[in-house]
């Protein structure tokens, strides 16, 4: 199946990476700001291809920003440099001419009905391509979005997925001009469920779904497949806790390694959950 990639490369979609050119025929991959800024993307891709084997498949960057509002990346998460500051070796070369959205239009014209188009980071790339082309979304054989999150748990907000928070006017753009049979959308409520790997995973076995939401009474505060099971959580230890739109009240647990915490709103139920100390805020996708 041939492929056109459209991701932010950190080091989640270094994987999916990896898999795309594993089992698929990966034509291009295109780069935008969001886990990491738009460089850091580019090297990622670029550097995630080369290991692979595939430094023949170009990477085009594209917009380093979201359409109309400052960028915000989940670099707290990714590291850095979106690798977990591993110290990856620069790649051997650099990015193929042609913006992304350039790409995104010129491919699909000239390959019409043939493309798989799939993106794992913020829609900007997308949604400024559908700006100048309405129709463009029906010049390829079908559409995956990683974005979202249909049973409202979040992963940046208590309800909101990155790829959308990132970007909301960009996903706004693509929602409107896509239909039911062009477009797949994978939220984050499937990502958590089967696409997770545990300690337990064997080399060559598929991840297995596992139970959502996690217990409220787990050490850890946390699911092998989701984010912290309050959304949440103390101002002494959220790098950004004005982004929590509910207060939160921090106290000590029985043990001196776990913090509790709750969460009152008027429109919700009181919630409660554990964290081990220091405790960041959910992952992004």
């Amino acid at each position: 199946m041939p492929l056109l990639i459209d991701t932010d490369t950190g080091s989640d979609d270094a994987v999916a990476l990896l898999l795309a050119v594993k089992d698929g025929d990966v034509r291009a991959v295109t780069t935008v700001a969001g886990n990491v800024p738009l460089e850091t993307a580019t090297r990622n891709a670029l550097i995630t291809l080369d290991l692979a084997g595939h430094a023949a498949v170009p990477v085009h960057p594209g917009c380093d920003r979201p359409l109309t509002r400052p960028p915000s990346t989940a670099q707290h998460v990714h590291g850095l440099d979106g690798m977990g500051d591993t110290g990856l070796p620069d790649p051997a070369r650099g990015p193929a001419d042609g913006h992304a959205v350039d790409v995104l239009l010129s491919l699909p014209r000239r390959h019409p009905g043939e493309l798989t188009l799939v993106t794992l980071g913020p829609l900007t790339n997308l949604a400024a391509a559908l700006l100048r082309d309405r129709e463009l979304l029906t010049r390829f054989r079908h559409v995956y979005c990683m974005a979202g999150a249909a049973d409202l748990h979040g992963n940046v907000t208590p309800t909101a997925e990155f790829n959308v928070w990132a970007d909301p006017e960009a996903a706004r753009v693509v929602l409107r001009a896509a239909t039911p049979g062009q477009v797949t959308w994978i939220g984050w409520d499937v990502s958590r469920r089967y696409a997770v790997m545990t300690p337990t995973t064997s080399a060559g076995s598929k991840p297995s779904a596992l139970p959502w939401p996690p217990s409220p009474t787990a050490s850890t505060g946390r699911s092998p497949t989701g984010p912290a099971t309050s959304p949440a959580c103390p101002a002494t230890t959220c790098p950004t806790p004005s982004r929590w739109p509910w207060p939160c009240t921090p106290s000590w647990s029985s043990t001196a390694s776990t913090r509790t915490w709750t969460w009152r709103s008027a429109t919700r139920p009181a919630a409660s959950s554990s964290s081990t100390a220091g405790a960041r805020r959910p992952r992004p996708t």
